[in-house]
């Protein structure tokens, strides 16, 4: 670390040499190789229970379980293994991490889908079951209660946060023509950031509509089939025992999708963390003990994949765990220190190899970083101007005006609910944020919509406090 701290304190005079720059990327992708190889030693557990459950579900879609079994061959061979390390390997594990990306946005697209499903089922479920339970107010008394949440946070993020979750569960009754607007003052505030910005924002907005081919591979056949017979289902005229039938497939179906997120995030986890260890070229240099110990957890969840029958991992990997406690977090304060280095340093150098080290390390950050699925080498995206933002935003409200046509009231009311939580706080003071609760509360006159929101504000406030 000493000569590590040495040339962090040049380069932060800017003392940008040749050697100081190899010496810090050298230094870097040992810390960066380190962290990576403990992370992995740390999740790869999670790893193995969280796939071992998966794999007992019929439903498991195919992907999955052959993207683990590539992760498991992947640290076998290249982690574990004394060979030489296969020249194809980057490629590898780039290609698996490409594809968990696209699975992750197609379970998004799924989830918005759901999202929609569950807020019609829910304003429809006291059309059919017993309401003694929820509390019974006055459109006073809830606005009342539901203002005082809303003040009681000073942090301004926070509140805008507890407002855009109160107004998600409060009785859409917007006009279309207002919520356009809204959609149109909301991108505005988007001119002259970055086109990719903007169209992020603009997909955002289509998947919550269900105007996203979210699943064109037919990855997930499972949620495909419950997608289109609930879609179908909560538009229809329904009686009792059809709701009960759709609510319980959708549970199910919501369940599954969960877990698959859960698998898909847990996989990339781990190939990430292989890939800074490849893209490093070795492991970092540190205790003997710190090394082998977190290999030793690695080689005995891989023992436990071999065998068919999922084995339990019980406290076998107690004492391993014990002798790297406290070691990930000492390692951060280092790195986090080196970071900021890194983040002044001029990234374009005359000598290549200087260059591509450089770059190899931003890899390494993004891919350490809380945002797992972000691209490495992100497109660099022109300037968003008026004409361009209004034309996206113009567009975007006619295909939710098509997609609006001739549909029931509340699949447009679910639609617009969940887009307006995407979109900034259009409320900007007390008095609008009051005057929008009351008179949402006041025009909703369906009984099962009414009790169905004040039970969902109640429960929502009341985690929230807990």
């Amino acid at each position: 670390m000493a000569n590590g701290n040495t040339t962090i304190r040049e380069l932060q005079k800017k003392h940008y040499t040749k050697e100081n720059l190899d010496q810090f990327i050298r230094y870097m992708k040992n810390e960066e190789s380190r962290m990576a190889l403990l992370q992995m030693a740390l999740e790869y557990p999670v790893f193995y229970e969280t796939v071992s459950e998966l794999e007992a579900d019929e439903n498991c879609p195919a992907c999955l379980r052959t993207q683990a079994q590539k992760v498991v061959s992947l640290i076998q061979t290249q982690i574990l293994s004394d060979a030489e390390r296969s020249v194809d390997a980057l490629q590898q594990i780039d290609a698996l991490r490409q594809e968990l990306t696209t699975e992750m946005k197609i379970l998004s697209g799924y989830t918005d889908c759901m999202v929609l499903y569950e807020y019609i089922l829910n304003r429809k479920e006291y059309d059919f079951r017993e309401d003694s339970h929820v509390e019974k107010l006055s459109d006073q008394a809830l606005k009342d209660r539901i203002m005082a949440y809303l003040t009681s946070d000073n942090d301004n993020q926070a509140a805008q946060l507890r407002t855009l979750e109160v107004i998600a569960q409060l009785p859409m009754r917007m006009t279309k023509q207002r919520f356009f607007q809204i959609i149109e003052d909301s991108f505005s505030i988007y001119i002259g950031s970055e086109k990719s910005t903007v169209e992020e924002l603009a997909y955002m907005l289509r998947s919550a509509a269900g105007l996203v081919d979210v699943d064109t591979q037919g990855l997930f056949p499972d949620l495909a089939e419950v997608k289109a017979s609930v879609g179908n289902g909560v538009v229809q005229e329904l009686d009792s025992d059809r709701f009960e039938a759709i609510y319980v497939t959708l549970e199910q179906a919501m369940d599954r999708l969960n877990a698959y997120m859960d698998c898909v995030t847990c996989i990339q986890e781990i190939v990430n963390s292989v890939y800074v260890i490849l893209l490093c070229g070795q492991f970092g240099l540190a205790q003997v003990t710190e090394q082998e110990h977190c290999l030793e957890i690695l080689r005995r969840i891989n023992n436990l994949f071999a065998n068919e029958n999922r084995p339990e991992i019980g406290d076998s990997l107690d004492e391993l765990f014990v002798s790297i406690e406290g070691i990930q977090e000492r390692l951060q304060e280092q790195l986090e220190q080196a970071e900021a280095v890194f983040g002044e340093l001029p990234k374009e150098q005359e000598d290549i190899a200087i260059s591509e080290g450089l770059r190899q390390l931003s890899w390494c950050i993004r891919l350490q970083s809380s945002s797992l699925f972000a691209d490495l080498e992100p497109a660099v995206s022109e300037e968003a101007d008026e004409v361009y933002v209004r034309q996206l935003s113009a567009a975007l409200c006619q295909e939710y005006r098509e997609r609006f046509h001739g549909q029931p009231k509340m699949l447009v009311r679910g639609i617009m609910a969940n887009a307006l939580t995407m979109l900034p706080l259009f409320v900007r003071n007390y008095e609008e944020i009051e005057n929008y609760v009351e008179t949402s509360l006041r025009n909703c006159t369906d009984a099962a919509e009414k009790t169905a929101c004040t039970e969902l504000l109640l429960q929502l406030m009341q985690k929230t406090v807990l």
